[in-house]
């Protein structure tokens, strides 16, 4: 009954001509892929969206590990615990407070009481990291779309997501219709080879004649984002006659080759450092020498220890240093964080001599940001 229940809700959505691909339960939702679109049901309370796979630009499945929250629970804990088996000790200590300090405080609340809401204010939250380190272990999928917010489901553990992600990835960005040739004639209907070609040309008379060690800011739109990381790539690699290293906060590895490889874009001293496939579950099954991948977005001395590496193993006695994005950054690290991390690597590259690119996507919430980054860059660049 319940699969004729499904069937029964799914051919009331099918579009006229449109079949069904595949079907994935993902906890509370089910999900039905077709040669045309995403539909998503929701069956507690219940719900319906679609999502057209033109639109779809990403889809990522986060199992973040948090160990800060894991530390505040465990000390939480074993605070809890011992004013549980401690309440005298605990009421003492109030008492000696209300002498020492508010004399006045002690009419209006017994040491005992005071101590019994302490306790109450210790396990609540414990209650609230719990949660928060919790709610990872069950999954969020997150399927980016072209000027729309992200879909984000909870999901339960299982291969579902990532059999979903399978499914969509010749869809996702649009990657097996890229054609485009670096020195060739664009297809003036292909938009994507269009704005590759004009990003090419603006970075190209703001690059060409910078110095060596030169910081630079970028901001672009989060649809141009990958014709944005091509064209840079191209400037630095082949007019600049660069070696580097790309961290990459915000795709796969296996998107952004094959974009910067359909672009021309040599890749023989070009080396990665992505943050984003581990925790996405889309590491590549074949090793590749020129990749690392680190855990997640917020493992930020991992991603310096890498970098040191790789700038290693570059050949080029001129070097670069591409950091996509800041913006992605701060989705998973507060701005402190971002902040003292950017400033390290814009020394170390002037230290070094190292040509380095910042970029950032257009977003509500990066705005601070990016004003102190821009202060200790020698140019900003909007596209």
């Amino acid at each position: 009954m319940v699969e004729a229940r499904k069937d029964v809700r799914l051919q009331k959505h099918l579009l006229s001509g449109e079949t069904l691909v595949d079907d994935f339960a993902l906890g509370l939702y089910d999900v039905y892929l077709t040669d045309s679109r995403i539909i998503f049901f929701k069956n507690f309370p219940g719900g319906f969206q679609a999502v057209p796979l033109t639109d779809v630009e990403d889809v990522d499945y986060l199992r973040l590990f948090r160990l800060n929250e894991l530390i505040k629970v465990l000390a939480l804990f074993i605070g809890f615990a011992y004013l549980l088996l401690n309440q005298q000790a605990a009421a003492s200590v109030f008492n000696g407070v209300y002498s020492c300090i508010l004399p006045q405080l002690g009419f209006l609340v017994s040491a005992d009481r005071a101590a019994h809401i302490f306790l109450l204010i210790v396990l609540t939250y414990l209650l609230m990291h719990l949660n928060a380190f919790l709610i990872p272990f069950f999954g969020v999928l997150e399927v980016h779309r072209k000027n729309h917010q992200p879909l984000r489901l909870p999901t339960l553990l299982s291969g579902e997501p990532t059999a979903l992600i399978k499914r969509l990835d010749e869809h996702i960005m649009g990657l097996s219709e890229l054609t485009c040739e670096v020195d060739g004639d664009e297809d003036d209907s292909d938009s994507y080879c269009l704005r590759l070609s004009e990003f090419k040309r603006k970075l190209s008379e703001s690059l060409t004649h910078m110095d060596d060690k030169a910081v630079v800011s970028v901001s672009t739109s989060s649809v141009d984002h990958l014709p944005t990381v091509s064209a840079l790539l191209d400037i630095l690699t082949r007019k600049r006659g660069l070696g580097g290293v790309y961290i990459s906060f915000t795709q796969p590895y296996q998107y952004l080759a094959e974009a910067v490889k359909q672009a021309n874009v040599p890749l023989d001293d070009l080396f990665f450092i992505d943050c984003i496939s581990k925790m996405a579950a889309k590491i590549p099954s074949e090793p590749k020498e020129n990749v690392v991948f680190v855990e997640n977005p917020s493992s930020l001395e991992e991603v310096n220890v890498h970098l040191n590496r790789m700038l290693d193993r570059v050949s080029s006695p001129k070097k670069f240093i591409f950091l996509d994005s800041l913006t992605s950054l701060l989705i998973y690290n507060d701005e402190k964080s971002v902040n003292e991390f950017s400033h390290f690597i814009i020394n170390k590259a002037r230290l070094s001599n190292i040509f380095t690119v910042l970029l950032f996507q257009k977003k509500e919430g990066a705005g601070k940001l990016h004003e102190k980054v821009e202060h200790i860059c020698d140019k900003k660049i909007v596209l």
